[in-house]
């Protein structure tokens, strides 16, 4: 048992036919920030608006896919890699999917930031 890894949190998600992990981290957050100019943190996601609704798929498969990472210029503009494979999910997601991947983006943030036990004593 001691050679076994830990098991990382993460929702199976199937976007243009590959399974892929959705995983959020402080990096998903701020490559979101970078590359929506939003904060994700802040509440400052559109449900409503495709753009961003991409950019939250894209960057929490960043973690658990490390070949869609890549850099996001001061402006915005993300590098070639990146705009690549947010290209990719564009063209792979279908309206349809929208729900499904909701669902389990709420559980990825929920597996990423673990709501305190009712009872436990909080660190301040």
């Amino acid at each position: 048992m001691d050679n076994l890894e830990k098991l990382e949190p993460g929702e199976s998600v199937t976007i243009g036919g590959r399974e892929l992990i959705l995983r959020y981290t402080m990096r998903s957050v701020a490559q979101y920030k970078r590359l929506t100019g939003k904060n994700l943190l802040g509440g400052q996601m559109d449900p409503t608006d495709a753009e961003q609704i991409i950019a939250l798929v894209w960057c929490g498969l960043l973690d658990a896919q490390q070949e869609f990472d890549g850099s996001i210029e001061k402006d915005g503009t993300p590098s070639p890699n990146v705009a690549k494979h947010l290209l990719w999910i564009e063209k792979s997601m279908k309206l349809g999917d929208v729900g499904p991947l909701s669902e389990a983006i709420k559980r990825a943030f929920e597996q990423a930031s673990p709501a305190q036990k009712e009872g436990a004593e909080k660190n301040d």
